[in-house]
């Protein structure tokens, strides 16, 4: 393992190291809020996957959300595809934000385009007046963060993003297998994900919690081996040598 690797491996633990020790701090509860967001973006997605339309996104304080589709095609097969889509789709949204974290080409972009993302969901998916100030309160967290931290502490700051995504979905998921249905929902009532699918196709419910737990954990583990080993951009090559040299890295 080269010297670039080591950095980045350094980094990831110490991003789960911090993770770990703050889980339940008020630090990080805008951070849980954000993976809330990517579940349910999730769930939006597949509904434009199999031709539906989404009314609106909605969370709440205590990090519950709801996704209010509707119009998909293929019947209850688009349904499948729409209720899978919420805890892969935030694991998969974690392990994204890890392959980029680790391309110092493409890694400037992610926090702008996290607030433009933020801003979007805000206003175009309405889904309240707590959803909206969430999703602006962390779109203007996340410009200040990609206006005025330094390159190194911003990168920092995007793999954190990613690790504690792919840590709090995984979490979310073996919540899901444990809790035998003790859950908190938007407005006090509901089902889970995974017992929707159980009232779908009759398989148990923690059969579909371990599937998608399966998947979350393989691509998570690809998005971090990307990470670990990706080469070095150009600002963390050496510049050394002659002015011509270094003009050519």
């Amino acid at each position: 393992m080269n010297n670039h690797a080591w950095r980045n491996g350094t980094v990831v633990f110490a991003s789960v190291v911090l993770a770990y020790w703050f889980w339940a701090s008020p630090f990080l509860y805008p951070f849980r809020l954000l993976v809330t967001l990517f579940h349910e973006f999730g769930h939006a997605l597949a509904t434009y996957l199999v031709g539906g339309h989404v009314a609106r996104i909605e969370i709440d304080a205590m990090g519950a959300g709801v996704t209010h589709s509707y119009g998909w095609y293929f019947g209850d097969l688009g349904r499948f595809v729409i209720t899978s889509g919420g805890y892969l789709g935030s694991a998969c949204f974690g392990a994204l934000i890890l392959v980029i974290s680790g391309k110092p080409k493409i890694e400037r972009y992610l926090l702008p385009v996290l607030t433009a993302w933020l801003g979007i969901v805000g206003v175009f998916f309405w889904g309240g007046l707590f959803t909206f100030v969430a999703c602006i309160g962390l779109a203007g967290l996340f410009f200040l963060a990609s206006r005025y931290l330094p390159v190194g502490l911003r990168r920092f700051v995007a793999t954190f993003l990613g690790i504690f995504t792919a840590l709090y979905a995984l979490r979310d998921t073996v919540v899901l297998i444990t809790s035998q249905g003790a859950y908190h929902f938007v407005g006090g009532a509901g089902r889970s994900d995974a017992e929707a699918l159980q009232d779908l196709t009759h398989i148990p419910a923690v059969v579909w919690a371990v599937l998608w737990l399966g998947i979350s954990l393989a691509v998570v583990w690809l998005a971090l081996r990307h990470h670990v080993t990706a080469l070095p951009g150009q600002d963390d090559v050496a510049t050394t040598g002659s002015p011509a040299s270094q003009r050519r890295l």
